[in-house]
């Protein structure tokens, strides 16, 4: 499993491997694959909350785990100890945020449609509704679909004109780099450019280690656990 926020030790942030199955929420076999990484890692299940994913910009605030899965969204922001915050990938991109500050955790589930319509900003303004702007944030950003293997067709292009510089266009094909387009998003708000963390990982390419929707093509979607707490 990739670890990340490793230099704090109040802050527990993972992304398991194909290894550890697939953690769909939902899927009866995905939920016994979940509960089994869990174990292992030795997390409540009835600690950890989960982001119903929708392709939406939502963002909610949760201080407590009295709802286990919080419909309609795509990332989750806490201020609270003894919690963890969880959305499935695969391809799309998990944004962990952490201020040690204020100790405000958040998870975002980051694919192409949720980027665009403003997760990562709706994300933000949620923990600056819990007392913490962005200069002391800091951000990590997990494996998903790299420029190499992102290729969209004519018509989506049209969504990413205000990138220009995220374009890529080789052999008569189209392919857009997200993951600079969400680092471009942070620092526009106000993250320290020094303060994001990018392994640049392409779930397409490690095929060995992640789950890929756009290059296994599976009839039922196979997906990673992102999974954030302070501990």
């Amino acid at each position: 499993m990739n670890h990340y926020f490793k230099q704090f030790s109040q802050i527990f942030c993972v992304i398991s491997n194909k290894e550890h199955g697939s953690m769909k929420l939902f899927n009866p076999d995905d939920k016994k694959n979940k509960a089994a990484f869990l174990k292992k890692l030795n997390i409540d299940p009835k600690k950890v909350i989960g982001a119903h994913l929708k392709a939406t910009s939502n963002c909610q605030i949760i201080k407590n785990n009295a709802q286990k899965i919080i419909p309609n969204c795509d990332a989750l922001v806490s201020p609270s100890k003894d919690l963890f915050l969880s959305v499935s990938v695969a391809d799309c991109f998990a944004v962990f945020f952490f201020e040690p500050n204020k100790n405000i955790i958040g998870v975002a589930h980051a694919g192409w449609r949720g980027i665009l319509k403003g997760v990562i900003e709706n994300s933000l303004e949620k923990i600056k509704k819990l007392g913490a702007g962005p200069e002391n944030l800091q951000i990590e950003i997990g494996p998903g679909i790299q420029s190499c293997h992102f290729e969209i067709q004519s018509d989506i292009k049209k969504h990413f004109l205000k990138f220009p510089g995220r374009i890529q266009e080789r052999n008569n094909k189209i392919f857009i780099d997200l993951n600079s387009i969400v680092k471009e998003k942070l620092i526009q708000k106000g993250v320290e450019k020094k303060n994001i963390t990018d392994q640049n990982e392409c779930t397409f390419c490690k095929n060995k280690k992640y789950f890929s929707f756009r290059r296994d093509k599976p009839k039922q979607t196979q997906a990673m656990l992102a999974l954030i707490g302070r501990i």
